[in-house]
Protein backbone atom coordinates (compact mmCIF):
# COMPACT_ATOMS: atom_id res chain seq x y z
CA UNK A 1 0.00 0.00 0.00
CA UNK A 2 1.46 3.54 -0.83
CA UNK A 3 0.75 6.21 1.53
CA UNK A 4 1.38 9.79 0.68
CA UNK A 5 2.98 11.71 4.19
CA UNK A 6 3.58 15.20 5.09
CA UNK A 7 6.24 16.29 7.53
CA UNK A 8 8.66 19.08 8.48
CA UNK A 9 12.15 18.43 7.68
CA UNK A 10 13.99 19.13 10.79
CA UNK A 11 17.42 21.38 9.14
CA UNK A 12 15.35 23.81 6.97
CA UNK A 13 12.05 23.23 8.78
CA UNK A 14 10.18 23.11 5.63
CA UNK A 15 6.93 20.86 5.64
CA UNK A 16 7.43 18.04 3.15
CA UNK A 17 5.34 15.27 1.18
CA UNK A 18 6.88 11.82 1.53
CA UNK A 19 5.59 8.60 -0.70
CA UNK A 20 5.74 5.68 1.40
CA UNK A 21 4.76 1.96 1.22
CA UNK A 22 4.48 -0.68 3.74
CA UNK A 23 6.25 -3.46 3.93
CA UNK A 24 4.43 -6.05 6.24
CA UNK A 25 4.50 -3.89 9.70
CA UNK A 26 7.04 -1.19 8.69
CA UNK A 27 6.77 2.11 6.51
CA UNK A 28 9.49 2.85 3.53
CA UNK A 29 9.89 5.37 1.68
CA UNK A 30 9.51 4.33 -1.89
CA UNK A 31 13.17 5.16 -3.19
CA UNK A 32 14.39 3.01 -0.60
CA UNK A 33 11.70 -0.05 -1.23
CA UNK A 34 12.54 0.59 -5.15
CA UNK A 35 16.23 0.00 -3.93
CA UNK A 36 15.74 -3.28 -2.45
CA UNK A 37 13.71 -4.28 -5.67
CA UNK A 38 13.96 -2.06 -8.31
CA UNK A 39 11.19 -3.95 -10.18
CA UNK A 40 8.64 -3.98 -7.65
CA UNK A 41 7.78 -7.76 -7.83
CA UNK A 42 5.25 -8.50 -5.38
CA UNK A 43 5.40 -12.27 -3.33
CA UNK A 44 2.51 -13.66 -3.82
CA UNK A 45 2.48 -16.08 -0.63
CA UNK A 46 1.38 -19.97 -1.99
CA UNK A 47 0.10 -22.17 0.05
CA UNK A 48 1.76 -25.69 -0.29
CA UNK A 49 -1.44 -27.31 -1.62
CA UNK A 50 -3.53 -25.46 -4.19
CA UNK A 51 -5.88 -26.81 -6.25
CA UNK A 52 -5.10 -23.35 -8.89
CA UNK A 53 -3.61 -25.07 -12.07
CA UNK A 54 -0.35 -23.46 -13.51
CA UNK A 55 -2.15 -20.96 -16.31
CA UNK A 56 -4.57 -19.52 -13.84
CA UNK A 57 -1.41 -18.86 -12.05
CA UNK A 58 0.53 -17.02 -14.69
CA UNK A 59 -3.12 -15.65 -16.24
CA UNK A 60 -3.07 -13.75 -12.59
CA UNK A 61 0.60 -12.99 -12.85
CA UNK A 62 -0.01 -11.40 -16.41
CA UNK A 63 -2.84 -9.58 -14.72
CA UNK A 64 -0.67 -7.74 -12.24
CA UNK A 65 2.28 -7.13 -14.43
CA UNK A 66 3.77 -3.23 -12.96
CA UNK A 67 3.52 -2.37 -17.13
CA UNK A 68 0.17 -1.99 -18.18
CA UNK A 69 0.80 -2.56 -21.49
CA UNK A 70 1.94 -6.03 -20.44
CA UNK A 71 -1.23 -7.10 -18.84
CA UNK A 72 -4.19 -8.85 -21.28
CA UNK A 73 -6.64 -6.89 -22.71
CA UNK A 74 -10.27 -7.27 -22.02
CA UNK A 75 -10.60 -9.67 -25.21
CA UNK A 76 -7.41 -11.59 -24.29
CA UNK A 77 -8.10 -12.29 -20.94
CA UNK A 78 -11.86 -13.66 -22.07
CA UNK A 79 -10.14 -16.42 -24.43
CA UNK A 80 -7.03 -17.00 -21.70
CA UNK A 81 -10.01 -17.40 -18.80
CA UNK A 82 -11.98 -20.33 -21.37
CA UNK A 83 -8.52 -21.70 -21.93
CA UNK A 84 -7.62 -22.29 -18.70
CA UNK A 85 -10.91 -22.91 -16.93
CA UNK A 86 -11.81 -25.84 -20.12
CA UNK A 87 -8.10 -27.18 -19.12
CA UNK A 88 -8.75 -27.72 -15.65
Amino acid sequence: MIERITFIDSETKKELLGTYIKQGTEIVPVGEALLENPKMELHIPQKRRTSMSEGVKQLLKDMLAANPQDRPDAFELETRMDQVTCAA
